[in-house]
């Protein structure tokens, strides 16, 4: 477990300590306007997607949402005194099988991927030339960044606190709350269990996108035989917005389908498109624990000043 200094400021630590407490799952789920909370957030992924493809399906699919975020937190435990810390192939390695998310295989090709994209890139001043450390790269950190201050800004929006002000006052915040949050939620066996109704769209590299343009299209919560009904929804149509293959988006709705979660009010596809209130209730409840995890680390992040960050991800390999 490694350990990462960090200074925040006085006035920062002061002022963090009277913002509103840390809001629950249960809170955050249970909100009134949870609904709008949502709808900005998957709206702001969406935009990234519009931006930069790549980064936004580094957090897409499961798995790569926990290696993106379990390697950053490696990054940022990086201690200058310790040549053996930061992110390197084997500590990420040895992370991911330890929570049985990835094989080594996969977990490799994800570091090989991530460097050829330019998300990450090796250090160059490293002590010892034969251990690989990497670290993110600028538009990596800038990703990031904004990742966890949208996030913020929906919290703020629940329950008018200033977390954004905070964290733009003192961009330190931010490399001590993520580490801790990923950690938390790694170690959070209802995160680590999604639920059967997500399951089809989170093995998906596009999957995660597909919940969040359907959570765009949401106009109420209100529910007629059990059917939240969307809209006409066209699946030619998201397979031209995400880049996939239409066949592959039809497959996926289509287990869905046979479950009871989805579809149309018309055969062959046709009609309004509706979502049961189960897989309403899902996503949101799995959206709650994410935001309560955000919310924790940074409230923990914002009454530690300088601070051995307690969140390491893993052992030596």
């Amino acid at each position: 477990m490694e350990s990462v200094d960090r200074n925040i400021t006085a006035d920062v630590r002061a002022s963090h300590r009277s913002e509103t407490p840390i809001l629950s799952r249960f809170q955050i789920a249970q909100a009134p306007q949870f609904l709008d909370t949502e709808k900005r957030i998957a709206g702001e992924l969406l935009q990234v997607h519009a931006e930069n493809p790549r980064m936004a399906r580094l957090l897409a699919s499961y798995k790569k949402w926990l290696m993106t975020h379990a390697l950053y937190a490696l990054s940022k435990e990086r201690n200058a005194d310790d040549h053996v810390s930061g992110l390197r192939p084997g500590r990420l390695l040895d992370v991911m099988v330890q929570y049985g998310t990835v094989s080594r295989n996969t977990a490799s090709a994800y570091l090989a991927e991530l460097v050829a994209y330019k998300f990450l890139e090796i250090v160059d001043d490293r002590p010892d030339k034969r251990l690989k450390l990497l670290k993110p790269t600028q538009l990596a950190e800038a990703g990031m960044r904004r990742w966890y201050n949208s996030h913020l800004a929906c919290l703020d929006d629940l329950d008018g606190g200033k977390r954004v002000v905070l964290s733009e006052k003192n961009p330190e915040l931010i490399f001590l709350a993520q580490p801790r949050m990923i950690k938390r939620i790694l170690d959070d066996e209802e995160w680590m269990r999604p639920p059967p109704s997500m399951a089809f769209f989170l093995d998906s590299d596009v999957g995660g996108l597909l919940i969040h343009f359907i959570i765009t299209r949401l106009e109420s919560l209100v529910a007629h035989e059990d059917h939240v009904r969307i809209g006409p929804l066209s699946t030619p149509a998201l397979a031209d917005m995400f880049n996939i293959s239409a066949s592959n988006i039809k497959r996926m709705f289509r287990k869905c389908e046979d479950m009871g979660l989805l579809g149309w009010d018309k055969p062959r596809r046709r009609g309004d498109f509706w979502i049961s209130e189960r897989f309403v209730r899902d996503h949101f409840q799995r959206q709650a624990i994410k935001f309560e995890m955000v919310d924790e680390a940074f409230h923990w992040a914002g009454q530690n000043g300088r601070v051995c960050c307690e969140a390491g991800m893993g052992a030596s390999g």
